[in-house]
Protein backbone atom coordinates (compact mmCIF):
# COMPACT_ATOMS: atom_id res chain seq x y z
CA UNK A 1 0.00 0.00 0.00
CA UNK A 2 2.67 2.15 0.64
CA UNK A 3 4.63 1.30 -2.82
CA UNK A 4 1.06 2.12 -4.03
CA UNK A 5 0.61 5.54 -2.66
CA UNK A 6 4.33 6.21 -3.39
CA UNK A 7 3.68 5.34 -7.13
CA UNK A 8 0.33 7.55 -6.83
CA UNK A 9 2.42 10.59 -5.87
CA UNK A 10 5.16 10.02 -7.86
CA UNK A 11 2.34 10.20 -10.92
CA UNK A 12 0.64 13.44 -9.89
CA UNK A 13 3.75 15.06 -9.52
CA UNK A 14 4.46 13.80 -12.97
CA UNK A 15 1.20 14.94 -14.04
CA UNK A 16 1.47 18.17 -12.12
CA UNK A 17 4.78 18.85 -13.78
CA UNK A 18 3.46 17.78 -17.02
CA UNK A 19 0.88 19.95 -17.04
CA UNK A 20 2.43 23.19 -15.24
CA UNK A 21 5.40 23.06 -17.67
CA UNK A 22 3.38 24.53 -20.36
CA UNK A 23 1.45 27.30 -18.51
CA UNK A 24 4.83 28.41 -17.09
CA UNK A 25 6.26 28.62 -20.41
CA UNK A 26 3.15 30.55 -21.51
CA UNK A 27 3.41 32.62 -18.81
CA UNK A 28 7.27 33.34 -19.80
CA UNK A 29 7.09 33.68 -23.04
CA UNK A 30 3.92 36.28 -22.51
CA UNK A 31 5.92 38.21 -20.22
CA UNK A 32 9.04 38.22 -22.85
CA UNK A 33 6.22 39.92 -25.44
CA UNK A 34 5.61 42.06 -22.84
CA UNK A 35 8.90 42.79 -22.13
CA UNK A 36 10.16 42.52 -25.77
CA UNK A 37 7.13 45.26 -27.07
CA UNK A 38 8.22 47.93 -24.23
CA UNK A 39 12.02 47.26 -25.65
CA UNK A 40 11.35 47.87 -28.98
CA UNK A 41 8.36 51.07 -27.72
CA UNK A 42 11.46 52.47 -25.54
CA UNK A 43 14.33 52.69 -29.06
CA UNK A 44 11.49 53.66 -30.76
CA UNK A 45 11.29 56.49 -28.57
CA UNK A 46 14.98 56.82 -27.77
CA UNK A 47 15.18 57.03 -31.98
CA UNK A 48 12.78 59.91 -31.96
CA UNK A 49 14.68 61.71 -29.34
CA UNK A 50 17.76 61.40 -30.65
CA UNK A 51 16.37 62.79 -34.26
CA UNK A 52 15.42 66.23 -32.45
CA UNK A 53 18.11 66.47 -31.22
CA UNK A 54 20.29 66.17 -34.14
CA UNK A 55 17.68 68.42 -35.74
CA UNK A 56 18.14 71.08 -32.55
CA UNK A 57 21.92 70.29 -32.97
CA UNK A 58 21.78 71.33 -36.82
CA UNK A 59 19.88 74.49 -36.35
CA UNK A 60 21.99 75.64 -33.10
CA UNK A 61 24.88 74.75 -35.36
CA UNK A 62 23.22 77.32 -38.15
CA UNK A 63 22.74 79.81 -35.75
CA UNK A 64 26.18 79.66 -34.21
CA UNK A 65 27.77 80.11 -37.93
CA UNK A 66 25.11 83.31 -38.71
CA UNK A 67 25.94 84.99 -35.71
CA UNK A 68 29.88 84.25 -36.20
CA UNK A 69 29.74 85.87 -39.49
CA UNK A 70 27.09 88.90 -37.90
CA UNK A 71 30.22 89.27 -35.52
CA UNK A 72 32.91 89.41 -38.28
CA UNK A 73 30.89 91.29 -40.58
CA UNK A 74 30.06 94.11 -37.22
CA UNK A 75 33.92 93.59 -36.16
CA UNK A 76 35.29 94.59 -39.85
CA UNK A 77 32.54 97.15 -40.26
CA UNK A 78 33.57 98.75 -36.73
CA UNK A 79 37.89 98.25 -37.97
CA UNK A 80 37.05 100.34 -41.39
CA UNK A 81 35.73 103.25 -39.50
CA UNK A 82 38.28 103.09 -36.69
CA UNK A 83 40.65 103.70 -39.88
CA UNK A 84 38.73 106.04 -41.25
CA UNK A 85 38.50 108.45 -37.77
CA UNK A 86 41.92 107.93 -37.61
CA UNK A 87 42.88 108.74 -41.28
CA UNK A 88 41.00 111.68 -40.50
CA UNK A 89 42.35 112.91 -37.30
CA UNK A 90 46.22 112.54 -38.73
CA UNK A 91 44.88 114.77 -41.67
CA UNK A 92 43.44 117.33 -39.24
CA UNK A 93 46.32 116.97 -36.95
CA UNK A 94 48.62 117.64 -40.06
CA UNK A 95 46.56 120.69 -41.14
CA UNK A 96 46.73 122.05 -37.37
CA UNK A 97 50.56 121.63 -37.31
CA UNK A 98 50.62 123.27 -40.48
CA UNK A 99 48.49 126.03 -39.41
CA UNK A 100 50.77 126.44 -36.05
CA UNK A 101 53.87 126.93 -37.49
CA UNK A 102 52.53 129.82 -39.95
CA UNK A 103 50.78 131.18 -36.42
CA UNK A 104 54.50 130.75 -34.74
CA UNK A 105 56.02 132.58 -37.71
CA UNK A 106 53.74 135.44 -37.29
CA UNK A 107 54.52 135.67 -33.28
CA UNK A 108 57.94 135.47 -34.00
CA UNK A 109 57.64 138.51 -36.90
CA UNK A 110 55.58 140.31 -33.93
CA UNK A 111 57.53 139.85 -31.53
CA UNK A 112 61.02 140.98 -34.11
CA UNK A 113 59.07 144.44 -34.49
CA UNK A 114 58.57 143.18 -37.75
CA UNK A 115 54.96 142.99 -37.85
CA UNK A 116 51.94 145.22 -36.59
CA UNK A 117 48.55 146.93 -37.04
CA UNK A 118 48.39 149.61 -38.92
CA UNK A 119 47.59 153.44 -37.09
CA UNK A 120 45.15 153.73 -39.83
CA UNK A 121 44.12 150.05 -39.20
CA UNK A 122 45.29 146.75 -40.98
CA UNK A 123 48.30 144.89 -41.10
CA UNK A 124 51.76 146.46 -41.82
CA UNK A 125 54.60 144.63 -42.00
CA UNK A 126 58.45 146.14 -42.20
CA UNK A 127 60.64 145.96 -45.12
CA UNK A 128 63.57 147.85 -45.37
CA UNK A 129 63.16 149.93 -42.14
CA UNK A 130 60.25 151.06 -44.02
CA UNK A 131 56.05 149.68 -42.33
CA UNK A 132 54.38 148.34 -45.81
CA UNK A 133 50.72 147.74 -45.17
CA UNK A 134 50.37 144.21 -46.63
CA UNK A 135 46.41 144.56 -47.24
CA UNK A 136 44.36 147.26 -48.86
CA UNK A 137 41.56 149.24 -47.36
Amino acid sequence: MLETTHNSIQQAMEQIRHGTQPAITEGIQDAMQELDQTIREGTTRVDQAIAQLDLRMLHARRLNISHAWKTFIAGAVGSVAVIAVAIYASFQAHADIKRSDWIRQINTAIDAGQLSTCPEGGLCAKVDNKWTRLHGK
